[in-house]
C-alpha cells in the first residue's frame, strides 16, 4: 500500500499543508496545468517512477478511480482525476491538516482538541482503530461528511460515482477497504468507521443518531 510505504518512509507523518489532502499523489492533469496549481505530491516518491515530480497519467493510474464521474468544485462536469490529477480525497484529520472552524454550533471544544493536536500529524497519534479509521476514498466523501461544510456544493449526482445515496469507496487507515455509508457530520458511527484520529476525544464528538 503506497500509504504505508509513505509513512514508513516519514516516521509515520501524514503529508502536511494546505490542501495536502488532495495533492498528496496523482499527475499534473489538464486542469490543474492550466490554473498552475502548485501540488507537491508527496506520495509520488513511492511510486515506481524516475521522476517522482512529473509522473505520467499512465504512472498515477492508481490514483484514478474508473467510476469517476466528476464533482469537484468549480468544475463539477469534469473528472475529478482531470482536474487534480487525483480521483481520491484523504482525510483532512489525517493528511493536511487545515485548521478546522472552531465556533461550530455545539462542536467548540470537540474542533479545538482537535486543532490542538493536528500538526505535525503522525500514526502514532491515531488512537482510534486504524481498520475503522477512514484515510481516503471517492472524492466525494469529505464532502458528504464536512460538518463544515462550505466548499464545493455539487449534485449528488457528481459525488456518489456508485449508485447509492450516500455511499462512497473508502480505504482506511488498517488497509482494508468497504463500500461505506458515510454519515454527514458523524465523526464515528460506532462499530462501522472513525472519521476522528483521537479515541482520546470520542467524547467530545456528537452522538451518532442511527436513522
Amino acid at each position: 500500500m503506497l500509504w504505508d510505504l509513505y509513512l514508513s518512509d516519514n516516521d509515520g507523518r501524514f503529508p502536511q499543508g494546505s490542501n495536502a489532502h488532495i495533492w498528496y499523489g496523482g499527475w499534473n492533469a489538464p486542469v490543474g496545468q492550466s490554473m498552475r496549481w502548485p501540488w507537491p505530491r508527496p506520495l509520488n516518491s513511492t511510486l515506481n517512477t524516475s521522476d517522482p515530480c512529473n509522473v505520467t497519467e499512465r504512472s498515477a493510474r492508481i490514483f484514478r478511480c474508473p467510476a469517476d464521474q466528476g464533482g469537484a468544485a468549480a468544475f463539477p462536469a469534469v473528472k475529478v482525476y482531470l482536474v487534480y490529477g487525483n480521483s481520491y480525497t484523504a482525510n483532512i484529520l489525517l493528511s493536511g491538516q487545515n485548521p478546522i472552524n472552531p465556533q461550530s454550533p455545539g462542536m467548540a471544544v470537540l474542533h479545538q482538541e482537535i486543532n490542538r493536536l493536528l500538526p505535525n500529524m503522525t500514526r502514532a497519534k491515531v488512537t482510534n482503530p486504524e481498520a475503522q479509521v477512514v484515510l481516503t476514498g471517492d472524492h466525494g466523501w469529505l464532502n458528504q461528511w464536512n460538518p463544515n461544510r462550505t466548499t464545493e456544493v455539487v449534485s449528488a449526482r457528481r459525488r456518489e460515482w456508485h449508485g447509492r445515496s450516500g455511499h462512497y469507496n473508502v480505504a482506511f487507515l488498517g488497509g482494508n477497504v468497504d463500500f461505506l455509508d458515510v454519515k454527514e457530520g458523524a465523526y464515528f458511527v460506532p462499530g462501522k468507521y472513525y472519521v476522528l484520529p483521537f479515541k482520546e476525544l470520542n467524547d467530545l464528538a456528537p452522538e451518532f443518531e442511527p436513522e
